[in-house]
């Protein structure tokens, strides 16, 4: 709870603010505690699709840029099929994201304690990622991170809000 405590504690953490920008400080600061080196991955400029319910425009398709960074750790071999685990660090304006998304982000950093003291025998990969409110911006992103496209077998998003897989088909331009 103390992570939930610390990243709520920030307030509102919207994409590309200076909020968000603490909030990654925070947890890097975190994984490093726990002696892990955190890979800072840009994401970019992003094409977030359009959509469409019921025959309704909900969203029209644009381009997004981040500046907020993915921040990756690994685990395990550097060779083999890999599973993805990700936890998005920004929030909707004006929620301190306790539930979306500080709680998930504070389960991706004890995994990261746990995996540190007992590596993995296939590779892990946990991505804290950029601006998902806004279409699911990081979480293509790390789908997409050139070193891994084809290392990745499976990948989680773990969100209290909405548990699912990252499916974006947001794709990067």
């Amino acid at each position: 709870m103390q992570h939930v405590a610390e990243l709520v504690a920030i307030g509102p953490r919207p994409g590309d603010s200076p909020a968000a920008q603490r909030a990654a400080a925070y947890i890097e600061q975190a994984l490093a505690t726990a002696g892990l080196h955190v890979e800072r991955e840009p994401v970019g400029k992003v094409l977030v699709p359009g959509i469409e319910l019921g025959g309704l425009l909900y969203r029209a398709a644009r381009e997004v840029t981040t500046t907020d960074p993915n921040l990756v750790v690994r685990f395990g071999p550097q060779t083999g099929a890999a599973l993805l685990v990700m936890a998005h660090y920004d929030t909707v304006p004006p929620s301190p994201g306790a539930a979306d998304n500080a709680a998930a982000v504070g389960v991706l950093i004890e995994l990261a304690r746990v995996l540190a003291a007992s590596p993995p025998h296939t590779p892990v990969i946990l991505a804290f990622t950029a601006n998902e409110e806004i279409g699911l911006v990081g979480c293509g992103g790390a789908r997409r991170a050139s070193q891994d496209r084809r290392r990745v077998r499976d990948s989680r998003w773990i969100s209290s809000a909405a548990p699912a897989r990252c499916r974006s088909t947001a794709r990067a331009s």
